[in-house]
């Protein structure tokens, strides 16, 4: 165990108590879409990448955080606002929770058909609940995987 100025000399320093994940690119946390680029240069204006793609909102909660950056300067038009309030409530909606989710929560995420939905439900009833996220790779695939892993979660 390390003593207290230890631990804190290995943080100021950067160092890790532990094996670190490699860091990740926030951008690759906004998924591919006609609309990523007006979402992140929009969003990026007033805040970090990391802050925005930390929130899971609603459509309804989204609109409200959009409109409030209009009285902060954000000037957008109503069609600006869609694009942006549709993208963020599609990738950083609230979360579904696979190991409870039902085909129809599953379906209604961006770019997750119903086929897909039943076989993860289906893997599911088979095998338990999934233990990671990431373990959804094995029965989605990357491809289908990577735009929604915003939107899932084990918990709950």
């Amino acid at each position: 165990m390390l003593r207290p100025g230890a631990l804190l000399l290995e943080l100021l320093l950067g160092g890790s108590l532990a094996a670190q994940a490699p860091a990740v690119n926030v951008q690759d946390k906004f998924p591919e879409s006609e609309d990523k680029e007006a979402v992140t240069s929009t969003c990026s204006a007033c805040h970090t990448l990391a802050r925005v793609a930390s929130n899971n909102r609603d459509k309804a909660q989204w609109t409200q955080t959009v409109k409030a950056h209009d009285s902060r300067g954000l000037k957008l038009d109503a069609d600006e606002t869609a694009v942006i309030v549709r993208y963020l409530a599609a990738y950083f909606g609230p979360k579904v929770y696979v190991n409870t989710a039902t085909v129809e929560e599953l379906s209604s995420l961006p770019k997750l058909d119903r086929k897909l939905a039943e076989r993860v439900v289906r893997y599911r009833d088979a095998h338990g609940p999934f233990q990671t996220i990431e373990s959804l790779i094995a029965v989605m695939g990357p491809e289908s995987f990577s735009p929604v892993r915003n939107r899932l979660s084990i918990g709950k």
